[in-house]
């Protein structure tokens, strides 16, 4: 009898977090016998995720070690796949929210989904490949992750963390050692063994909440009953302006919204001097400390709604406006302050 395996999907970034299930049928999944992974002998975790007679979350890292390997060097050709997949899922998951406003990490998706296909096999394996990027093989992807990720940069000024971890349900399905030691080696995951009760909601929210600097206190309320395994990514960034803005330049104001409603809001005025023109709308790049990372804003010319410009959107077009601003404009910028949380389930978007 062929078996339905649930796999639950987490990938989290700053106040986002998304959660897809994935279904595979059959040979679609590759696991080994009940005997292929054995728990450590030790109850010590890492990440001080509680672990006492309560919780019973078992580390298995000591099994499975990153060791010292060099990636791939990233190239235009991955560049351009970044940016491709990149758009792909931000106009899908625009078409598709019922939200307001969007907020996702391409990066943080595609590392959940890349450490997913890896335990992969037949069909699945193939549509998974395909969405990532058709013109490299899984092993080679891994690769250039691997290097692309160690190779962003961070600093005091300019945060970028990221970590990955693989929870499995105790006495439930057994994935390959070569899942998890692939996982381990190219994306440093963690892996725990945990009961998946209420106990292990606990040591996921607090995984969760150390790895987003307490940004997401608690990602989860409770574990589905079909849930056999969770691959969750945590990614914080958090950066200074290079050109802060001082007191003078914030002062109450009125924004007024696409559908002509006025807000009262903190306007952050700055002169910019990046001008960028992306068919259709108009924008500005304004750099963090040190110009390692880059903020870039858009406006719509007047009279196309935000969706009507998301939806005509290219990566080609938008890649070519970043490598082709204009420096020889002025800009006087004025941007409402905000914050925004953001929770989607991705279930229909990744099928699609």
């Amino acid at each position: 009898m062929k078996r339905n395996i649930v796999l639950t999907l987490v990938s989290v970034l700053l106040v986002l977090s998304i959660v897809a299930s994935l279904s595979g049928c059959g040979n679609d999944w590759v696991a080994d016998s009940v005997n292929s992974v054995a728990p450590s002998s030790t109850n010590e975790s890492t990440n001080n995720i509680t672990n006492n007679e309560r919780t019973e979350t078992v580390n298995l890292m000591e099994g499975y070690e990153k060791g010292d390997i060099i990636g791939l060097e990233t190239d235009s050709a991955f560049s351009e796949n970044q940016w491709r997949l990149a758009m792909a899922l931000f106009k899908s998951i625009n078409e598709a929210s019922e939200e307001d406003n969007i907020l996702i990490s391409p990066l943080s998706i595609q590392l959940a989904l890349s450490m997913t296909a890896n335990g992969a096999n037949g069909q699945t394996r193939d549509e998974m490949t395909s969405l990532l990027g058709d013109e490299y093989t899984l092993e080679s992807l891994n690769e250039y992750l691997l290097n692309y990720v160690e190779n962003l940069p961070s600093s005091e000024k300019y945060k970028l963390e990221i970590a990955n971890s693989i929870w499995l349900k105790q006495n439930g399905i057994i994935p390959n050692d070569d899942f998890l030691q692939t996982n381990k080696t190219y994306y440093d995951a963690e892996i725990y063994s945990a009961p998946f009760d209420s106990t292990t909601v606990t040591d996921i929210n607090t995984w969760v909440n150390e790895n987003t600097d307490g940004l997401i206190p608690r990602l989860l309320d409770e574990i589905g009953e079909d849930a056999v395994m969770y691959l969750i990514n945590a990614m914080v960034f958090d950066a200074e302006w290079d050109e802060k803005y001082d007191e003078d330049s914030i002062y109450d104001d009125f924004f007024t919204t696409e559908q002509g409603v006025e807000q009262a809001v903190e306007m952050m005025c700055s002169t910019e001097y990046v001008y960028i023109e992306a068919n259709g709308a108009i924008g500005f790049k304004k750099n963090y400390k040190d110009g390692k990372y880059s903020f870039v804003a858009l406006l719509p010319n007047e009279g196309v709604s935000v969706d009507e410009y998301i939806a005509t959107l290219t990566d080609e077009e938008i890649v070519y406006a970043l490598n082709n601003p204009n420096y020889s404009k002025t800009i006087h910028a004025k941007m409402p302050k905000f914050s925004y949380d953001c929770s989607l389930d991705m279930n229909n978007v990744l099928m699609a």
